[in-house]
């Protein structure tokens, strides 16, 4: 089972489960019995809400989620917004009863709208939330909320060697999708790296979608200050971060990667090896 908590790896995104089991089943029985007629109808006196608006919002954290409810024949009865898991009464009318100033009823009377907005969302604000009428008996219109948490990830290594003089190549991307797109930034141990810095040779290109981002850091002619931590920063989420070394031929002959063996260099170590060998047997 699913808790409210839990993280769903789907391809570097981590996607917060809106709610467990049981809320999902409530919330199925819920729209059953509203397509049923169990719910008011259009042609009673009594309120009823508006069955085609969304019940399943997704988010990426940090943004701005609205969760929709419409009354129609409401009369004077009082509306309120429930979080589901605790069952604290977060709006009565257009009054918030929670200290989280991130949430309160956006109203548009002249729409019979009362919706739930959350500001700056976060992974725990993933659940469900229902619209409810004070009638007897009680009515509620329940909307799953689920977070996004993207992930920034950069191609190749851990641990990146570059000779001297040559160009660094970094490739970011983050796959998540979200209107507008998320922004991704570079940063060398702790300083932005921008265009118009002091280090000459730099060129961004960033390729933004609704459907993702990706970021590409060249560096021309890499000098041994080059070397360091670099950090590919999305605007919401996860960075990912790169050790770049910059090697010339004075590095020693074998090195090692947090992914690849040791490796050799213009066969400087088999030099070695033979001279060691030839001094052995001479003597």
């Amino acid at each position: 089972m699913w808790t409210a908590g839990t993280l769903l790896w789907l391809g570097g995104l981590a996607v917060v489960s809106a709610a467990t089991d049981t809320e999902r089943r409530d919330a199925r029985a819920a729209a059953a019995a509203a397509a049923a007629g169990d719910w008011h109808e259009p042609n009673t006196a009594g309120p009823y809400f508006d069955l085609s608006l969304t019940d399943n919002v997704t988010v990426t954290a940090g943004r701005t989620a609205l969760l929709r409810c419409r009354v129609f024949q409401l009369a004077k009865q009082p509306v309120s917004w429930i979080r589901k898991k605790d069952l604290h009464i977060l709006t009565l009318g257009t009054f918030s009863y929670t200290t989280d100033e991130r949430f309160k009823v956006v109203q548009e009377p002249e729409k019979n709208d009362f919706s739930l907005q959350i500001t700056g969302v976060l992974t725990r604000d993933a659940g469900v939330y229902e619209c409810q009428v004070n009638t007897e008996p009680k009515m509620s219109w329940p909307v799953s909320l689920n977070v996004l948490v993207p992930h920034a990830t950069i191609t190749g290594p851990a641990d990146l060697y570059i000779q001297l003089d040559s160009n660094i190549n970094l490739n970011c991307a983050l796959h998540t999708p979200a209107d507008p797109p998320v922004n991704l930034s570079w940063v060398k141990d702790g300083a932005l790296l921008e265009l118009a810095g002091p280090r000459a040779g730099i060129s961004l290109q960033a390729d933004r979608t609704s459907r993702g981002s990706t970021s590409y850091l060249v560096i021309t002619r890499a000098r041994h200050s080059d070397s360091g931590n670099y950090t590919c920063r999305p605007s919401e989420g996860h960075p990912a971060t790169v050790r770049v070394h910059i090697i010339d031929d004075d590095a020693p002959a074998a090195m090692q990667t947090a992914s690849s063996p040791p490796r050799l260099l213009g066969g400087s170590l088999l030099s070695a090896l033979l001279v060691t060998v030839f001094c052995r047997v001479t003597r």
